[in-house]
């Protein structure tokens, strides 16, 4: 069984083996940070422990250039899943843990300058040898959570709240992916030797990447007890 098979289950079982012994109602939520956009659901367990799932997401779109190229970059932010929240104190106070499906991913295209030169591994290519390049960042399916955080969205008391998160997604290494096209006027070969100086290029990039096995996870909300 996939990890994204298991995510929903768990959180449905966990609502329906609590649903008749909470002393407090539900609570809905909405939140903005590092995973984009988001909204939530908090049912409470016991007095000091929560259980919430999460559905955040974004979207945004950015210019950049690298070693000759222009470059349109797309950020698509998807992550779902759920986590329990242990109030130690019985406060405001939490600690969080968790896992999510993953959806995070950054995929441009790029084109090159006009009359520049081109540096792709250790060649340099003229711009016009090259039809386009293709660049994507993924990330594990699957990313346990682990964090501190406040605000007890089902606590005694009012009805709303705010909600802060902060701590990381164990995403594990990000996987690069380049690639480049050979322009129909490009010479016999250039193909080939493309291919050769993006897989040297990727290599590195994906040396620099192993490093971030990390993300940092950091959240503001607002909440309401119904």
């Amino acid at each position: 069984m996939s990890p994204r098979s298991l995510i929903v289950p768990l959180f449905v079982a966990l609502a329906a083996t609590t649903s008749a012994a909470r002393a407090e109602g539900p609570a809905v939520g909405v939140q903005a940070g590092t995973l984009g956009l988001g909204v939530s659901l908090t049912l409470d367990l016991t007095e000091t422990l929560n259980v919430r799932g999460l559905i955040n997401g974004a979207s945004t779109d950015y210019d950049d250039d690298a070693s000759g190229i222009d470059y349109a970059f797309d950020l698509d932010l998807a992550s779902y899943g759920a986590m329990l929240d242990w109030h130690v104190f019985g406060g405001g106070f939490r600690v969080s843990a968790g896992a999510f499906i993953n959806d995070n991913e950054i995929s441009g295209v790029g084109f090159p300058q006009p009359g520049s030169v081109v540096e792709i591994g250790d060649v340099l290519f003229d711009a016009d040898d090259i039809d386009r390049t293709e660049a994507s960042l993924g990330f594990d399916d699957f990313a346990p959570y682990v964090g501190i955080g406040w605000g007890n969205a089902v606590g005694p008391g009012k009805r709303f709240g705010v909600t802060f998160d902060l701590g990381v997604y164990l995403q594990g290494a990000p996987q690069a992916s380049f690639r480049a096209f050979a322009s129909p006027s490009a010479p016999a070969g250039a193909q080939a030797l493309l291919d050769a100086e993006v897989a040297r290029e990727q290599a590195e990039i994906q040396n620099d990447l192993d490093d971030f096995e990390f993300y940092p996870v950091l959240s503001l909300g607002l909440s309401y007890k119904f």
